[in-house]
């Protein structure tokens, strides 16, 4: 039988044949045994010795900066750009491939380590740092990608600690960038063991970088912030002591973060959280710091009375330990706020009415009874006797050093000289009295009544006009008082009684004439 007809190429076969041809094109041509072999040694020694050339390795990375040509550097860029104009990315790659063989130095940090051991990567890490220094918005505009690729190698630490590095170099530059990486990237996963060391040093050292907080505003919210509180605060998490501890210096600081700019309007969505964390059985710790925020919400944003009225019966212990809070320190609290919490304290007082039928809890008997004590410390705040005091104070010690300034001496002070008369009238009138009772029959002469108040001619004329001024207007408010208060406030009562003896007279006329007429007489004959 003949033979099968063979089956014409294809156009993929053909494809891939030409594809063959030019790899093979592209390979130069095996050298031909016979002729090569004489001169086989010569070669291998001149590769040998001309891959033999190594780098020089450095004790430092600074050293390695110092020898490092720049011209050269410049050459190998302005090459790849020639080559490669409309590829930057492969400019990065044969600039970091050049660094990476000039910076031979030690490597200290546990990054890109997936790499030989030995190999030096200094290069990635300055192209990387270079990059972010000055386009940092980059590290932040796929961070769900990021995450996810952390999350996917969460078991690998080396590896997650390099995109942590990586990502991170954009907040030294820029705050808010280094917060949208740490909230987005090192938050979820600060509670595994291998990655929450580098997550709160790295957070420590960007919030001691940048002393200015407010360019961070804006970034952090309730949804972030709490998490963190959780982490310092409580109990056996998942953090160390020590990290715990590190975590709580960097707190006050995370504080103001999440505040923001204007916290007389943002701090009442806050206060849900505080509230329904500061349960009696929390840590003492995270009691008070719970207690100071929820004060100061208070204090600061007016808004935060309304949602605490809203979360009222549904947070009772809460609410007990927060009343109770606010009445140890009722006297350091801004007379603005004791004004506001006056309806706040009112509303609980209705509330825990209306619940007593259907709720005999201990919490609501506790709140009902700190509402009544709050109220009685409201209404206890009487008049600022010390404040009076220090006004009277000042006012003397100005009136003395102005009669010290007009006289230029204390002898001739107008107060002593009255006072000094003062002392001499009431021994003179004491002596007049004897010496009447004895000599009744002896009168004075007008001389004499002429000398003993030449004293208080000169007391008189010494005294500055501004005393007779102010007692002139003590005497117009007295009478002010007296003929707009004092006079209406008598004539109203009289009318009360007027109207109320009426009454009770009109009720004896109404009733039989038993006992009760006969007392009725007996007080209107009185």
């Amino acid at each position: 039988p003949s033979a099968p007809l063979k089956m014409s190429e294809t156009l993929f076969e053909s494809l891939e044949k030409t594809a063959k041809k030019k790899n093979k094109e592209q390979v130069p041509p095996a050298a031909d045994p016979q002729s090569k072999k004489p001169s086989s040694s010569k070669t291998s020694k001149k590769s040998n010795t001309s891959n033999t050339v190594t780098p020089t390795s450095y004790r430092t990375l600074e050293e390695a900066f110092k020898a490092l040509d720049v011209g050269d550097l410049k050459q190998q860029l302005a090459r790849s750009q020639s080559l490669f104009p409309e590829n930057p990315s492969v400019w990065v790659k044969d600039l970091a491939g050049y660094l990476n063989l000039k910076l031979t130095a030690p490597d200290v940090e546990p990054t890109l380590s997936s790499y030989t051991y030995g190999e030096p990567l200094h290069g990635y890490r300055v192209c990387i740092q270079a990059i972010l220094q000055d386009k940092p918005k980059i590290a932040t505009q796929n961070l769900p990608e990021y995450l996810e690729l952390l999350r996917s190698v969460q078991n690998r630490p080396v590896k997650c600690l390099t995109i942590m590095w990586a990502l991170g170099q954009a907040g030294f530059h820029d705050l808010s960038q280094g917060l949208r990486v740490w909230l987005g990237i090192m938050l979820p996963v600060l509670g595994v063991k291998s990655l929450s060391s580098y997550a709160i040093a790295y957070l420590e050292r960007l919030l001691l970088l940048h002393t200015n907080l407010t360019k961070g505003f804006g970034i952090m919210g309730p949804k972030e912030f709490f998490p963190l509180l959780d982490f310092a605060f409580m109990p056996k998490n998942a953090l160390s002591p020590s990290l715990q501890e590190q975590l709580r210096r960097l707190y006050p600081r995370l504080k103001v973060l999440a505040f923001g700019a204007k916290p007389e309007s943002t701090l009442h969505t806050y206060l849900p959280s505080f509230l329904s964390r500061a349960t009696p059985h929390c840590p003492d710790d995270m009691k008070r710091e719970l207690l100071s925020s929820m004060t100061e919400c208070l204090c600061v944003d007016v808004q935060s009375l309304g949602v605490w009225r809203q979360l009222y019966t549904k947070h009772l212990p809460q609410s007990s330990l927060l009343l109770n809070h606010l009445l140890n320190s009722w006297n350091s609290l801004p007379p603005k706020v004791r004004k506001n919490l006056e309806e706040t304290i009112q509303s609980f007082r209705v509330t825990n009415e209306e619940m007593r039928d259907t709720n005999e809890s201990r919490d609501l008997q506790e709140c009902n009874t700190l509402c009544q004590n709050l109220q009685v410390k409201m209404r206890g705040y009487g008049f600022p006797w010390s404040k009076l005091l220090m006004v009277l104070l000042v006012f003397a010690a100005g009136f003395i050093a102005h009669d010290i300034r007009s006289h230029g001496s204390v002898a001739g002070l107008t107060w002593c000289s009255f006072l000094l008369w003062n002392t001499r009238f009431h021994i003179y009138n004491k002596v007049m009295f004897v010496f009447r009772f004895h000599h009744s029959h002896v009168s004075l002469k007008p001389a004499d009544i002429r000398l003993d108040f030449a004293f208080f001619l000169q007391v008189n004329t010494n005294t500055p006009e501004s005393v007779f001024q102010v007692l002139a207007y003590l005497k117009e408010l007295l009478i002010f008082i007296h003929h707009n208060y004092i006079l209406p406030a008598v004539t109203h009562i009289s009318e009360l009684l007027h109207q109320a003896w009426t009454n009770l007279q009109d009720s004896c006329k109404s009733v039989p004439k038993p006992a009760l007429a006969c007392f009725c007489e007996g007080v209107a004959a009185e």
